[in-house]
């Protein structure tokens, strides 16, 4: 439990620190990590629930509060190279996109479902 107590740390302080906090737990936790290429490994593909995240347009910083989404989603396949994100109330809105990993936004993400699998396109 020493990362729980790492991201309760991070979490305790004011949020100017969160994005650097979060980035050096990930580093550390990479560091560790046995799977060389975490980002094409398939122990991605799944439903994941959005812990934090950096990403403006995933914050919905230009919605009034009240119609910001409460919790966010995305599954990945990492087989199809598909990403699907899922907004929950007040909305409910939903998209599938090719996936892409690039480098900018910090994403803190929770396992909700391992079987999980994106749509195909029809």
């Amino acid at each position: 439990m020493k990362w729980r107590k790492e991201v309760e740390d991070v979490l305790d302080d004011p949020p100017t620190n969160l994005r650097f906090g979060f980035e050096m737990i990930a580093r550390k936790l990479e560091a560790l990590s046995p799977t060389k290429q975490p980002l094409e490994s398939n122990l991605l593909d799944g439903k994941w629930e959005l812990i934090y995240t950096t990403s403006q347009s995933i914050l919905q910083t230009k919605r009034p509060k009240f119609l910001r989404s409460r919790k966010n989603y995305q599954g990945i396949n990492v087989d199809t190279l598909r990403a699907q994100n899922m907004e929950s109330f007040p909305f409910f809105n939903q998209v599938t996109i090719p996936l892409y990993f690039s480098e900018g936004n910090l994403f803190v993400l929770k396992m909700v479902d391992p079987n999980y699998r994106v749509p195909t396109k029809e």
